[in-house]
């Protein structure tokens, strides 16, 4: 024959507020006290207390007008009702862990010269700081993954400057901020020269190479061009990874700005 605590474990149609009532009431003994602990009035707790009596078909409580006890099934299910309590609270904050983690995901998007930039550093580095947030990198054409960031398939984008679209819904920050230099054959017909202008070149097919392998470029004459790369993202998104994110690449912008000066001094 089973128990009073085994029929109330496999009752499917309790409420699981009516089993926070019942501990609470069981812990005060007071009606009063267990209302205002569960913010509710008397009479609500009385109504669902009777209704989970006539549930069980036992009484769990003693009461007259100057206490209120346990009876016996009461005591019998009383460590059971708070098992099932805390195997709630378990549930929950499960379900708030895999929420988190599949909040937990950063979706970066980049074009392919940023992988003689800084950019990849700042991927690494972040890694080791936030190995609880998974990077989830694309490869593609500026434009493109500014569209990626409109439509919500990428939470942050690597893009040169200046685009070739408004930005006014998207939040801008730039990264990188260089003057491009040339090199040049040993045998072409500029190579002789210290200072070159831009028109001198305007027939010319360019090839940008990583600046580790071209350190000493000749300088452009006038206005030369800057190799410019701003981080942007949708103004909207409150994502800490991405604010966590945005501070490693702050990180290495000012590091990046301050290297020249150190090597000078």
């Amino acid at each position: 024959m089973a128990t009073v605590a085994e029929d109330f474990r496999h009752r499917h149609n309790i409420e699981l507020r009516q089993i926070r009532y019942f501990v609470t009431l069981a812990q005060e003994l007071n009606f009063r006290r267990a209302a205002e602990r569960l913010f509710i009035t008397q009479p609500s707790l009385s109504r669902q207390i009777a209704l989970l009596e006539t549930t069980l078909g036992v009484r769990l409580f003693h009461r007259d007008r100057r206490r209120v006890s346990l009876t016996q099934a009461g005591m019998e299910i009383l460590d059971d009702a708070q098992h099932m309590l805390a195997e709630s609270q378990a549930i929950v904050m499960k379900a708030h862990r895999i929420a988190l983690a599949d909040s937990a995901i950063l979706r970066v998007g980049y074009p392919e010269f940023a992988n003689r930039t800084i950019i990849p550093d700042i991927f690494s580095v972040f890694r080791s700081r936030h190995p609880e947030v998974k990077l989830q990198l694309s490869e593609g054409y500026s434009r493109a993954l500014l569209g990626d960031l409109r439509h919500g398939r990428l939470d942050v984008a690597f893009v040169m400057m200046p685009p070739a679209e408004d930005l006014g819904d998207l939040q801008v920050e730039g990264m990188i901020d260089e003057k491009s230099g040339l090199l040049l054959a040993a045998n072409h017909r500029l190579a002789a020269r210290s200072e070159i202008p831009l028109e001198a070149i305007a027939r010319e097919q360019l090839l940008l190479v990583d600046r580790s392998v071209n350190p000493a470029a000749r300088r452009i004459y006038g206005a030369s061009p800057h190799f410019q790369v701003a981080a942007v993202w949708p103004r909207s998104n409150p994502s800490p990874s991405l604010r966590q994110f945005l501070c490693v690449a702050r990180e290495f912008r000012q590091a990046h700005r301050e290297t020249p000066r150190r090597q000078a001094s």
